[in-house]
């Protein structure tokens, strides 16, 4: 939208009108500080772990422990044209917007609202426009340039200060305790490598120049690096920080088909951010702490929200996982060798110390497991077809292959938990609801065996169990369901997450509507 084509008035207006929506959309609305944290947490090394974040008083299930905006974000260039920006509003109508029409190299960016635009403008817009590499250049090297902007406006590009004993001062030296890593220094990694050899190219492209000469116009000369190659250097050092600390921006996108009483859910990468205060977080294969953003899981923001998956005693440390989990990698061995290759420390924690290999699988075993996962893709394929009866059947030779053939000692509950789910969607497809629940059911009690009755995998499943039994008109046992959901969903996602109100909205209807009532 430009001025030249519309009258000044209605484009003032209209960006007025988008920008109030992406804040009602965002959750993000005045006043919030860029951190917030529990009153109990507090800072401590150790010789194992290093810096971490621990509690000095209880902290109970649900509590929310850090919430904080990013020092630096940067969109995924297949979702530049999907979500805003600076705010991540995921819209079909983003435009480059008034500051960024008036610049000489048109940016890549594009925005919700007037307003988002502005503050992208003001935190880096405005040197990234001035030069095109920072249009082609790889995610990781534009991260860590709005980094180096935004520790240049905390004074703590050096990060000098070692003495840190709070959370809140962590949040403004925030590179401190970041590692370095990267296969440019260590063979045995699998991540990096390219460091150097972007920022030379920055460097023969005169990117790194203009990023110093915009940094001492817009952000003041004060801790700016003296010459080019000491910016140079320090670049390469921040992707190399980026590589152990950033963190990836998700959502949950649904594959929902119209009439099915159930969807599958995939995870999409929206934005890789840093953040200040989380870089504390220390790595669990059993974690205590859960990640979401502001609007999650169905939807990306930029605020981050840590929430204690348990209750917490005093002193206990706050941790989340890296990527390997208990439950959905079994093997010690496997978990820590991706931790290896990845972020370069040996895992100590308490499932890897506990934890065995399990029972070995014989060739035959692995045969079956080999034709059960083949029979479950045909299934994929059919249903995409629209051939729900012939999927069904192919779902059920899986299920029978695993439940009936495969020694119980190596029954793998979360892949029959995962058939089960296929089978009930294929029911509901073709209007069976009760059929569905039982499938679905029989899905929650594998699922419940795989991860715990206290896992993120057990609530999506309850979640889903309760809807389909609600249009299976079995009312009982969805409230039932329901009871098993909310808490968990809330422990999770807080109690605005959509699937808590869904949820809520199926019990208030059952309770208050007259219904025949069916058995379970």
């Amino acid at each position: 939208i430009n001025a030249e084509y519309m009258g000044e008035e209605l484009v003032t207006q209209l960006h007025a009108k988008l920008g109030s929506a992406a804040t009602e959309q965002s959750g993000e609305s005045a006043p919030q500080s860029d951190v917030e944290m529990h009153s109990t947490l507090k800072v401590v090394t150790t010789s194992e772990s290093g810096r971490g974040l621990t509690t000095s008083a209880s902290l109970p299930a649900g509590t929310i422990a850090v919430s904080e905006l990013p020092l630096a974000l940067a969109v995924r260039s297949e979702s530049s044209t999907t979500h805003c920006a600076w705010s991540l509003t995921t819209s079909s109508s983003l435009l480059p917007m008034q500051c960024f029409n008036e610049i000489k190299w048109r940016s890549t960016s594009r925005f919700c609202s007037e307003q988002c635009a502005r503050q992208n403008w003001i935190s880096w817009g405005q040197v990234e426009a001035q030069h095109p590499f920072f249009r082609v250049c790889p995610l990781d090297f534009l991260l860590a340039t709005r980094l180096f902007l935004a520790l240049l406006r905390n004074n703590d590009l050096t990060g000098s200060d070692e003495n840190i004993d709070s959370a809140e001062r962590h949040h403004r030296q925030s590179n401190v305790s970041l590692q370095e890593i990267s296969r440019e220094v260590d063979d045995s990694l699998v991540v990096g490598g390219h460091e150097t050899a972007c920022v030379v190219l920055a460097l023969h492209t005169g990117a790194v120049d203009l990023l110093l000469e915009q940094a001492r116009a817009h952000v003041g000369a004060k801790g700016v690096p003296e010459s080019v190659g000491a910016a140079a250097i320090l670049l390469v050092g921040l992707m190399r920080k980026i590589l152990c600390n950033g963190m990836a921006i998700t959502k949950l996108a649904s594959s929902y088909l119209p009439g099915a009483g159930s969807a599958s859910y995939r995870q999409e990468r929206i934005a890789k951010a840093v953040y200040g205060t989380a870089s504390l977080l220390n790595h669990s294969c059993a974690p205590s702490c859960h990640l979401q953003w502001i609007n999650g899981p169905y939807a990306a923001s930029r605020r981050l929200v840590v929430r204690a998956l348990h209750d917490l005693d005093p002193g206990a440390a706050l941790t989340i996982s890296y990527g390997p989990h208990r439950n959905r990698q079994r093997s010690t061995a496997t978990r820590r060798k991706m931790l290896r290759e990845q972020y370069a420390f040996e895992c100590h924690c308490e499932a890897c110390e506990s934890g065995g290999e399990g029972v070995p699988l014989s060739e035959e075993v692995q045969l079956l497991l080999v034709q059960a996962a083949d029979f479950y893709q045909k299934s994929r394929k059919l249903k995409a077809s629209s051939r729900f009866s012939d999927a069904v059947d192919a779902l059920v030779c899986s299920y029978e292959i695993l439940t009936q053939r495969v020694p119980a000692t190596v029954r793998p509950l979360h892949i029959i938990a995962k058939t089960c789910d296929g089978l009930a969607e294929c029911f509901a497809m073709q209007q069976e609801f009760s059929r569905a629940a039982d499938w679905c059911a029989r899905g929650a009690a594998a699922a419940e065996s795989a991860f715990g009755n206290g896992s993120i995998e057990i609530a999506h499943e309850y979640d889903k169990l309760a809807g389909v039994l609600f249009r299976a008109q079995r009312y009982d046992a969805a409230l039932v369901a329901i009871e098993k959901a909310v808490p968990l969903l809330t422990c999770f996602y807080g109690p605005s997450h959509e699937g808590v109100r869904e949820l809520s909205a199926y019990k208030r209807a059952i309770l208050e509507m007259p219904r025949p009532r069916v058995a379970s």
